[in-house]
């Protein structure tokens, strides 16, 4: 009974140590995936901070009566 006991106590402290480095794991997982989130919420609103200014020149520069192919035009209205 006192070995099984003792057998017991070191899978439990096993299972504890595996679950220490499985919560450190899951914690940097979450902070990369938030840390990815940020860039890509950058990128997508400097993107369209160029496209705005895109339009803007388009429509106030002389260019602005000359016909764009439609993939540009596709591309700016997204």
């Amino acid at each position: 009974l006192n070995i099984t006991t003792k057998q017991q106590a070191q899978t439990i402290q096993q299972q504890e140590n595996a679950n220490k480095v499985l919560t450190i794991a899951l914690q940097q997982e979450r902070d990369a995936v938030i840390e990815q989130q940020e860039r890509n919420d950058e990128i997508e609103r400097m993107a369209t901070e160029n496209a705005e200014s895109v339009k803007t020149i388009i429509k106030t520069q002389p260019c602005a009566h000359t016909r764009l192919p439609q993939s540009v035009l596709d591309r700016l209205y997204k």
